[in-house]
């Protein structure tokens, strides 16, 4: 990650601690990091994107990383053990998450985004690597639902402090969509 990239999320962690959600803006985000926001824009889009690119790398990208060294094909009958991985990735930076979650006016509207933006991805992806066949609404309304619950479920996972563990929370919603996603095979 570029030193630019790194000081954008540092004001963003920052800020977001401090500050209701509404307040943080590119312009704080530039003066924090002691940049334009010419700058800013080359690498983001907004303040949404610095939160989606920071969950991408924690929460997904390990994942995506595993089955791209591993093959999709030898990670996918462990399945439960990558949620395991995305749940993990987000209790090890829980107090960034959680503030998040919490920050006032718009916080927690803004992590169901991130988080929903990034599930999305990994349901392509699966979707993708079980060759389901291209049907474009069905693929879409698969997507929407998959990618939305489980941003809902980590949020209020989060609100509630973590409680229960990273094994019971990842276990739960692995029963749950687990049998879903084994029917598409």
């Amino acid at each position: 990650m570029s030193e630019t990239r790194e000081e954008i999320e540092k004001s963003y962690r920052d800020a977001v601690g401090r500050l209701p959600y509404s307040s943080i803006s590119v312009k704080h985000l530039c003066e924090q990091a002691n940049l334009s926001r010419k700058v800013f824009y080359r690498y983001y889009n907004g303040k949404l994107d610095v939160l989606t690119s920071i969950f991408r790398r924690d929460v997904l990208q390990p994942t995506l990383d595993l089955c791209e060294l591993l093959s999709f094909e030898k990670i996918w009958p462990r399945a439960a053990s990558t949620e395991q991985h995305m749940f993990q990735a987000v209790y090890d930076d829980r107090e960034f998450y959680g503030n998040v979650a919490r920050a006032p006016q718009g916080g927690e509207e803004a992590f169901l985004k991130a988080a929903g933006l990034v599930f999305a991805e990994w349901c392509r992806f699966v979707l993708q690597k079980q060759r389901y066949p291209e049907r474009s609404w069905q693929t879409a309304y698969i997507v929407s639902f998959f990618s939305h619950a489980k941003a809902h479920y980590l949020l209020d996972w989060l609100l509630d402090d973590c409680t229960p563990s990273v094994e019971e929370a990842a276990g739960l919603f692995s029963d749950m969509a687990l049998p879903f996603w084994r029917a598409l095979d």
